[in-house]
């Protein structure tokens, strides 16, 4: 630690010497981690973008979630003012996520509102917690952030970004604003990459609300899409409870069988000992079982329901 002291920022800029500090963060000491985050918080945004730099960011939101609990508030508020410019970044992206996936829910929601531009000053003046809560009291603002919205997702959505859990709030943040027509814009745009959104309860609601509005062609393009991955899903406790909206919901009960209940069956007895799997098995009787599906999952599962293009009667489903 003498060696380097004093010249932290410019061993990460270097291939061994980058290395040497991934080590330092993941093996060390307590106090050698402490030193080593200490010494490069301030550069934070500027090692993210850089080629060996940003493994170290990496590293410092890997081993040390604890120990930088304290300075993480320092990094997310260098990051604030340049969220839209960083999420874009192949490397820096990554970085961005592992932060918000680490944040308080009170941070999580700043992060995601510093994407609104101009209109964060407008929602962190109001106090508004949420960019739906915003729009019912500014409606005047409405048009006008949607459109700096959707032309955001659809950047995201090119550079392949939706897989991260920052990108879904994002998107599940204009869904719950958007007209019929934005929203199925979007989704036509997010069809074919339809299991990345099965990372966060965010991403789940986006995912479900795109079924519900879909229409009966595209909502069999959907379901294919999970052949293959079923197994994977019975088991996830975000993936799985798509598995129970779709189930719930969906007309074509022949496709529904072919692709997802005979998989369910086949697997049934692999999986039965598992508690996510056992939850899947009574939500696909019982979707509204408060003993088993938190209300933040109850509603997850029954977003847009309302919205729904079923025209069938649960019961002969």
């Amino acid at each position: 630690m003498d060696i380097i002291d004093g010249e932290f920022k410019e061993f990460s800029k270097k291939h061994d010497g980058s290395r040497v500090l991934q080590a330092l963060l993941k093996y060390g000491s307590a106090n050698q981690r402490e030193v080593v985050i200490k010494a490069l918080k301030s550069e934070f945004v500027a090692m993210m973008n850089e080629k060996y730099s940003h493994h170290i960011c990496l590293k410092i939101l890997k081993f040390c979630p604890n120990q930088c609990k304290g300075d993480r508030r320092e990094m997310i508020v260098q990051v604030l003012d340049k969220m839209s410019v960083l999420i874009m970044h192949m490397l820096a992206s990554e970085i961005i996520d592992g932060l918000y996936q680490q944040a308080s829910p009170e941070e999580k929601s700043e992060m995601v509102h510093a994407f609104y531009g101009k209109f964060f000053i407008v929602m962190q003046q109001g106090g508004y917690k949420s960019l739906k809560e915003m729009v019912e009291n500014k409606p005047n603002l409405k048009t006008e952030i949607l459109v700096h919205l959707e032309s955001l997702i659809h950047k995201l959505i090119d550079k392949g970004l939706i897989r991260h859990q920052i990108v879904q709030a994002i998107i599940w943040d204009f869904f719950e604003v958007a007209s019929t027509s934005q929203q199925n814009e979007i989704a036509n745009l997010l069809q074919e990459k339809f299991p990345a959104l099965l990372l966060s309860t965010e991403g789940l609601k986006v995912a479900v609300a795109m079924f519900m509005i879909s229409s009966a062609k595209d909502r069999k393009k959907i379901v294919k899409q999970l052949k293959g991955n079923v197994k994977e899903m019975i088991t996830n406790p975000i993936a799985n409870k798509l598995l129970i909206a779709i189930i719930s919901n969906y007309d074509d009960t022949v496709t529904c069988k072919k692709y997802i209940v005979n998989e369910l069956v086949t697997n049934l007895e692999e999986t039965i000992d598992d508690e996510e799997a056992q939850a899947l098995y009574i939500g696909v009787f019982n979707p509204e079982c408060k003993q088993v599906f938190s209300p933040q999952m109850m509603e997850a599962m029954n977003v847009f329901k309302d919205k729904s293009t079923s025209v069938k009667d649960p019961e002969a489903r």
